[in-house]
């Protein structure tokens, strides 16, 4: 078959195509760069040579708008963000909305003229009441469509971020790609949006690592250019072209979709499904984790993907990777929901590695590894600037999952009273701006905003006080089953006979639990912060908290902090309490702490260190199974 080359990408079409498969740029006219002042048609013989006022009216549409430029007396272009064959984006702000940025589409059309653009009005109209009846906080909102100087614009929600190919493109710059973990968290997030979606009626038909955004505010991936804008541009096209067949217009041509991303039944034959978007997110998993364009992960004659040869994966991810790519539509998934089904039940944690123990008079020691990070400009994530090395927030330096680490083998005691740790716990998002935490951070660093009141300490039952104490037992952690706070703010597994109390107050999230023997406990803390808090800021809050409120007991240690494969970051610390009989205890606590957009949110747990080994599987499914919601208010 004859291949034209694209004159805006350089890549190799099919001579039957009008748009180019990679960028979209029309194969029947010029780029639009070299189309101002033109006297070819862009249809070549499809239009008839166009009067004097329909030429000038042409030329003027292929000049991107200048920043400054006022349209309908209320959106001001800033900057354009982008342009490819079917339109143009620019940022604006928007006057009548208290000044919101907004992005502004102008749509594009391989064919112009006032024919052209009365049609794709009419053709936009009909989309424009599906999209406004979208209403997802991880899709951008859409407004509404106007004409403005003889050009056709719509108006949506500006999500402030990166895209994915841009984080990607960062990564690589470090020696990087995307890996397992962080693309199941990707799926976790975005395949909800799709199912939302799909339930909507609507197929986005385009999606690719360029069309998913991280969001700045929250690290949520946003669902972004709607296949419906190009499909009108593609229809106008086919109208026009159809209206002057007669003077050899071509209509044959290009279904909407990336070559490579979008399944082989929707590039030949333009059929579209939920199960087309699952394949292309398929795709993108595969693009963000080798780093290569989906081109060079699959045979071109038989379609076969071939990624296995880059990438090894735990079977069950595998699994589901190659059931959304099967050649077949019907052996596909067929909804989002079953795709999410799929990694539920497929994805369990893996098994955690425990370090270990060093000798006790090695408590000054560094037994974890210093882990130095790569600075990342390119990928957004601002560079750690303290003495203790963190790591960036998607930087990883291990192969597990958060892991439960275990410091100490030692004999155990008979009781231990743990209350006041956890007490202590409810105080680090409240105590912020207050407590010496905040004042021990480097200078210069942004001060959290202090909360007015202090969160309530948990009381101990009144059989289990310091002068009651009570016999050894062993702590005891039970069936786990499903927790939810009521604000919808976190979930996790918490064992079903440990008891609950919400400490939690205006503006700050803290659940504690406790068990049977009161000798474990765990507790939630989640709070918001009002700006953009680093990695290491957030460490470096953790650490102070717990020396200040820990330093002065027997033993105390903590060690330094451990980078996890999910992007939060470990701290494992411990001190010795007196138990029956003035005996030392070990006690053990594994605090994480993550922060996602300007959520913070802490899972600990302390556990008798005797007791850890028997303790850390139940351990280890809490603390793998504790889910942030961005999208939900703190009350």
């Amino acid at each position: 078959m004859t291949q034209i080359t694209c004159r805006s990408c350089g890549r190799e079409n099919s001579s039957q195509s009008r748009f180019c498969q990679y960028c979209g740029t029309s194969m029947l006219r010029p780029p639009i760069e070299s189309s101002v002042n033109s006297e070819t048609s862009p249809l070549g013989n499809a239009e008839a040579t166009p009067s004097a006022g329909e030429q000038e009216e042409t030329d003027n549409v292929y000049v991107p708008l200048p920043p400054g430029t006022r349209l309908r007396d209320r959106y001001v272009i800033q900057q354009q963000l982008g342009q490819g064959g079917f339109g143009r984006t620019y940022r604006a702000e928007d006057t009548g909305r208290f000044n919101e940025i907004i992005v502004l589409k102008e749509l594009t059309p391989s064919v112009q003229g006032t024919y052209a653009l009365k049609k794709a009005e009419e053709l936009f109209q009909r989309e424009a009441a599906t999209l406004h009846r979208l209403e997802h906080p991880q899709i951008p909102r859409f407004w509404e469509i106007f004409t403005a100087q003889k050009r056709l614009f719509l108006v949506e929600d500006f999500a402030a971020g990166l895209t994915y190919q841009q984080v990607l493109e960062g990564y690589q710059q470090e020696g990087r790609t995307f890996n397992e973990m962080e693309v199941t968290q990707l799926f976790r997030d975005l395949l909800p949006v799709l199912s939302y979606l799909h339930g909507q009626g609507v197929i986005h038909r385009d999606i690719s690592p360029d069309n998913i955004i991280l969001r700045h505010k929250d690290g949520l991936p946003i669902l972004i250019d709607l296949g419906g804008v190009k499909q009108v541009a593609m229809d106008v096209a086919t109208e026009v072209a159809h209206q002057y067949r007669s003077a050899g217009a071509s209509t044959g041509g290009t279904r909407l979709g990336k070559i490579g991303y979008a399944p082989d039944e929707q590039m030949r034959l333009g059929l579209v499904a939920p199960h087309s978007d699952l394949y292309a997110l398929a795709v993108t998993a595969l693009v963000l984790m080798t780093g290569q364009p989906p081109q060079q992960l699959q045979d071109p004659q038989s379609l076969e993907w071939l990624w296995q040869q880059q990438l090894s994966l735990s079977p069950n991810f595998a699994n589901v990777l190659n059931k959304m790519l099967a050649p077949r539509p019907v052996d596909r998934y067929q909804s989002a929901t079953e795709v999410i089904q799929a990694l539920n039940t497929q994805l369990e944690p893996p098994p955690t590695q425990i370090m270990q123990p060093p000798p006790i008079s090695g408590v000054s020691q560094t037994l974890l590894p210093t882990v130095t990070p790569a600075a990342t400009p390119s990928s957004g994530f601002p560079p750690p600037s303290s003495t203790t090395p963190v790591p960036q927030l998607a930087s990883f330096g291990d192969d597990q999952r958060k892991s439960n680490v275990k410091l100490w083998a030692i004999a155990g005691g008979l009781s231990v009273a743990i209350m006041g740790v956890l007490a202590f716990f409810g105080y680090i998002g409240s105590n912020q701006g207050v407590d010496p935490v905040v004042s021990t951070l480097e200078s210069g660093s942004p001060t959290i905003s202090e909360s007015p009141d202090s969160s309530p300490s948990p009381s101990p039952s009144p059989t289990s006080t310091p002068s009651e104490p009570r016999q050894f037992q062993s702590v005891e952690i039970g069936e786990l089953q499903a927790y939810s706070h009521k604000s919808s703010v976190f979930s996790l597994l918490v064992p079903d006979n440990w008891t609950s109390k919400d400490n939690s107050k205006t503006g700050e999230v803290i659940v504690l639990w406790t068990d049977p023997t009161r000798n474990g406990g765990l507790v939630a803390d989640i709070f918001d912060v009002n700006y953009d808090p680093t990695q290491q800021e957030l460490t470096k809050l953790l650490q102070d908290f717990l020396k200040n409120s820990f330093e002065k007991e027997p033993d105390f240690f903590l060690r330094d902090p451990k980078p996890q494969k999910d992007g939060s970051i470990l701290l494992i610390w411990g001190y010795t309490a007196k138990a029956t009989g003035n005996v030392d205890v070990k006690l053990l606590g594994n605090s994480f702490i993550e922060r996602k957009g300007r959520r913070i949110a802490i899972l600990s747990f302390i556990v008798p260190d005797q007791q850890f080994s028997e303790l850390e599987k139940p351990l280890n499914r809490i603390i793998n199974n504790y889910k942030i919601n961005t999208t939900a208010k703190i009350p």
